[in-house]
């Protein structure tokens, strides 16, 4: 990568993860430091080899005498001695501070884009989960603030290398200027060595990382079709497909791993070749064989820090390229996605008057098939209004598009005359509640999943919404009442209980305008007859839209819109439509199916 690319990158990473200059000082200073007092590590320790093997410190004093000033004969090795662990004290200290300081501020980036993320996922309408798989969104969405965290570490890594290599270069030329040139041709071939390696270990990590994020996917998706697979008995098939899966992944880690470890053997053989050299070069220069000894020890503790050192240089604008990878992602992630992002208005919600009326409302998921191809039709204001209709004429994309799961394509939806789209989203949501065939459920009790989102509900209000939505029973019947556990999905109760549940919610909504889909298919007749009723009694006052094959929810006076093939091919009221024939060939399937005309069922209802 450029320099002037790193430099511009590296602003635009500080400001996304919120990191001021000042902030990367204090570690750095204390990485800085803590190479010093390494180095001083290093003179302690030539001193304390000079005493230890002339068996006197004249030797020492003329070297390095400006260290012993005023420290008597003699008192050289216990000065050496305490001076070696003092220092070496102070710098474990500075290691330590740095490496918490640059942990807490890791975390703390981490934990702010994380909320960030999460908070964004959740902003996303249904159109940008349609074309992912969940699991990878999920281990993306936990993988990628921690890696852009990292730019924090980065950065003070690569001040402190930078820093490091330079007091190593300095120290070397003081300590033997001749063998400083031979380590800075020795860094030049492990540069070359260390680039081809580490190009070849960031192809493999990445690899690695799509291998674990489809894994993940997949894992995900078949825990929650464990029923299907066990149906089937694919759970052989199943284990072999993800064995497979799993060596595969196993094995590029495993290379990655090969070439990422082959970096420290190829340094200390290099160094040690360079040591080699040295020993051969003071042979030459004939130099004492007890300085020799010890510079040369301690040149080969230098050398070997500053190649180390060298190494986080070198690897900086890799490890810079997976955050930059990182960064992009996040930005991507917080942008507004095509069609991803639910777009409301700045227009608060008011009650409705006159109902919702939908003008030539085209929609299509991702199949080239419209959904809604020109769908007219209104919701009047009170009452109760049918949708009815063949299973995918479009029925269920009506309600979506009234819950805001997807923005509206050509067409437009009023509400009492004024545009769906420029209505506040959170504004509009607040004055519905809606229940479907599958109601979602967290892994809670009954009691947290019937609340959720409503605040200070008493327990005289829970009881009387169970009763209305035929739940008390089954509720008492449960071990814990309604701090009975529901498991993930709702997988302990059965269809008819989650309905059940699903229409509490509405009962304790006390919303304006309700919406229901297919919400009591799972009960059985005389349940939903008394579900309907309670309904009928709770909804005075207010509007009523229901998508239903149950021909037993139609009564005289209820507003019917019949559906076909994404538009609306009738609606009136019921007497109307059912004078015009247009409901005659689902009544004849629901008869055939056995679903209607049970005990007078077709005449329990809402007002």
């Amino acid at each position: 990568m450029k320099k002037p690319a790193i430099i511009l990158q590296l602003g635009r990473a500080m400001r996304l993860a919120g990191i001021r200059p000042a902030a990367l000082a204090l570690p750095a200073v204390l990485g800085v430091a803590e190479t010093v007092l390494r180095l001083m590590v290093f003179g302690f320790l030539i001193a304390l080899a000079g005493v230890a093997l002339s068996g006197s410190d004249g030797a020492v004093r003329g070297k390095i005498g400006f260290l012993f000033r005023g420290v008597g004969d003699g008192a050289v090795l216990p000065y050496v001695a305490g001076g070696l662990l003092a220092v070496t004290v102070l710098r474990a200290v500075c290691a330590y501070a740095g490496a918490i300081l640059v942990s807490a501020g890791t975390e703390r980036i981490a934990e702010r884009l994380s909320v960030a993320m999460l908070g964004r996922h959740l902003e996303f309408g249904q159109r940008y989960y349609d074309g992912r798989k969940l699991g990878a969104v999920v281990a993306r969405a936990g993988r990628t603030p921690a890696r852009v965290a990292k730019v924090f570490g980065a950065l003070t890594d690569v001040m402190v290398s930078v820093g490091t290599v330079l007091l190593c270069l300095a120290a070397l030329a003081a300590l033997w200027w001749q063998l400083a040139v031979l380590t800075a041709l020795f860094l030049a071939a492990f540069e070359a060595v260390f680039r081809r390696v580490s190009r070849r270990v960031r192809e493999l990590g990445d690899q690695a990382d799509e291998a674990e994020d489809a894994a993940s996917s997949s894992a995900q998706e078949l825990l929650s079709n464990l029923g299907l697979v066990r149906l089937l008995r694919t759970r052989d098939r199943e284990v072999e497909a993800w064995r497979s899966a799993a060596d595969s992944t196993r094995k590029t880690r495993l290379t990655e791993s090969r070439f990422t470890e082959l970096i420290a053997p190829v340094r200390d053989v290099l160094t040690v070749l360079v040591l080699a050299l040295i020993v051969g070069s003071a042979a030459m220069l004939g130099a004492a064989s007890v300085e020799t000894a010890s510079k040369s020890a301690v040149f080969f503790l230098i050398l070997r820090r500053c190649v180390g050192a060298y190494s986080g240089v070198l690897k900086f604008p890799d490890s810079w390229l997976r955050v930059m990878s990182a960064v992009e992602r996040y930005e991507d992630t917080m942008r507004d996605p095509d069609e991803s992002i639910v777009i409301g208005g700045a227009a608060p919600a008011l009650p409705l008057r006159s109902g919702i009326e939908f003008r030539n409302v085209r929609f299509r998921y991702s199949r080239k098939v419209e959904a809604l191809c020109g769908f007219t039709a209104r919701i009047p204001c009170g009452g109760r209004t049918v949708i009815v209709g063949r299973t995918g004429s479009g029925k269920s994309t009506v309600f979506r598009l009234l819950l805001r799961s997807y923005n509206c394509e050509p067409g437009t939806i009023l509400l009492d005359g004024a545009d769906l789209a420029g209505l506040r989203v959170d504004s509009h949501l607040a004055r519905l509640a809606y229940a479907n065939e599958t109601p979602t459920f967290f892994d809670d009790t009954v009691r947290r999943n019937v609340t959720y989102g409503l605040e200070g509900v008493s327990e005289e209000r829970l009881i009387a919404a169970a009763r209305n939505a035929q739940a008390l029973d089954f509720i008492e019947r449960l071990d814990r009442g309604f701090d009975e556990p529901v498991g993930e999905g709702g997988r302990r109760l059965s269809a008819g209980e989650r309905q059940r549940l699903g229409l509490m919610r509405v009962f304790l909504a006390d919303p304006e305008l309700i919406l229901l889909d297919e919400a009591t298919s799972a009960m059985d007749p005389a349940t939903e007859s008394r579900v309907l009723a309670a309904l009928d009694e709770f909804a005075r006052g207010r509007t009523v839209a229901a998508i239903t094959h149950r021909m037993n929810w139609l009564k005289p006076g209820a507003w019917v819109i019949v559906m076909d093939s994404g538009r609306a091919v009738d609606e009136g009221f019921y007497e109307d439509v059912t004078a015009r024939g247009s409901l005659s060939e689902l009544v004849r399937g629901d008869r055939t199916s056995g679903q209607a005309g049970q005990g007078g069922h077709a005449a329990a209802g809402m007002a």
